[in-house]
């Protein structure tokens, strides 16, 4: 049998170490990049939701809108050219026969 001599040993084992280093370094990277992504993806979850909350201005704005058309249809005004188009729909039916 013959011996190995101690610098190849220890070559091998500096290689070894090298290797279990680059491979850390390569794991840590890795973990690194993993926690990016979902700290990526929780942001745009949190930003598609704030885009689909309406925002308080345009709810008040909704609102007044509402409000303006329901005293529209409540107003005399309204009532009456509504009385006043029902005969006119049952005379322009009678005239396009």
């Amino acid at each position: 049998m013959a011996a190995t001599a101690p610098h190849a040993s220890s070559r091998a084992a500096g290689q070894d170490a090298e290797r279990a280093g680059s491979d850390r370094e390569l794991e840590l990277r890795q973990l690194a990049l993993v926690d990016r992504i979902i700290g990526l993806e929780a942001e745009v979850a949190r930003l598609t939701i704030i885009a689909q909350r309406p925002r308080a201005h345009e709810v008040a704005r909704v609102h007044e809108l509402e409000a303006e058309l329901h005293s529209i249809y409540e107003s005399r005004v309204w009532h009456t050219a509504v009385r006043l188009q029902r005969p006119l729909k049952s005379i322009r039916r009678l005239l396009s026969r």
